[in-house]
């Protein structure tokens, strides 16, 4: 199965099935708009920033 994830014009053509993402600074910014990205690809996401949103 070839998933898909497009954000922005950024494509992860096999997915995230499986791995693990580690987002740093996911209070704002790109952090914060990565985080679901990566879990919509099937990754398992841990978070950490400094403001609490």
């Amino acid at each position: 199965m070839n998933r898909s994830v497009r954000y922005q014009g950024v494509t992860a053509r096999n997915g995230f099935t499986g791995g693990t993402a580690l987002v740093i600074g996911a209070g704002g910014g790109l952090g914060r708009a990565l985080a679901p990205t990566l879990a919509a690809g099937g990754a398992s996401v841990i978070v950490t920033g400094r403001t609490a949103s």
